[in-house]
C-alpha cells in the first residue's frame, strides 16, 4: 500500500475571522493545518512544523520578531 503525502500549511494572520475559515477549508480538503496570529509566533512554528506551504498577511498590524 502506498503511504499518501499531506501536504502542511501554516497560515499567519492577526485576524482570527480570517483564520479559522480557511482553516476549516483546508482541513476539509485533506492539509494539514497550523495557524498562528503574530509574526513572532509564525516563524517559530514554520522553524519546527516545516510547512509545504505558508499563507501569510502582509499587512498584519504586529509583524514584529
Amino acid at each position: 500500500m502506498k503511504k499518501q503525502f499531506i501536504m502542511k500549511v501554516l497560515a499567519i494572520d492577526d485576524q482570527q475571522l480570517v483564520l479559522l475559515p480557511l482553516q476549516k477549508r483546508l482541513i476539509e480538503l485533506g492539509y494539514e493545518v497550523k495557524i498562528e496570529t503574530d509574526g513572532k509566533s509564525g516563524i517559530e512554528s514554520y522553524n519546527s512544523f516545516n510547512p509545504d506551504l505558508v499563507i501569510v498577511d502582509i499587512n498584519m498590524r504586529k509583524f514584529q520578531v
